[in-house]
């Protein structure tokens, strides 16, 4: 059984936590788009939140973060588990933009719940 006052002190330094994640600034939507636009990434053929096709896999996934690798742009992409639908899971999965397209995809496109961290 938990002390009485350890369980306090964490509970305690639990909403402290809570407390200086909730002071720091926030960013504008203007601001957080143009930070995932950097050179970097501007000359990409995708962008986040598109539902792209694998050539190399047969695979259909959403976009949640683009970003380079030793000089190639890449995609982290959500790919779920059960094939053609939101429902269950999904994994992430780097995929390089030479074996990929926009998905025609539109069993996944209209399934229903987006994966829980689909992007705004």
């Amino acid at each position: 059984m938990v002390h009485k006052q350890t369980k306090k002190h964490l509970d305690e330094k639990a909403l402290s936590n809570v407390a200086q994640e909730l002071a720091k600034p926030r960013l504008a939507a203007s601001v957080r788009e143009g930070i995932e636009k950097s050179p970097l990434t501007a000359d990409a053929k995708f962008r986040k939140g598109e539902l792209l096709h694998n050539h190399n896999t047969n695979e259909d996934g959403l976009v949640t973060r683009v970003y380079e690798l030793e000089g190639a742009i890449t995609y982290e992409v959500a790919v779920p588990v059960i094939r053609d639908t939101w429902a269950g899971s999904h994994y992430v999965s780097d995929w390089a933009e030479s074996v990929l397209e926009l998905s025609r995809n539109a069993k996944l496109n209209s399934s229903g719940n987006p994966p829980r961290d689909w992007p705004s």
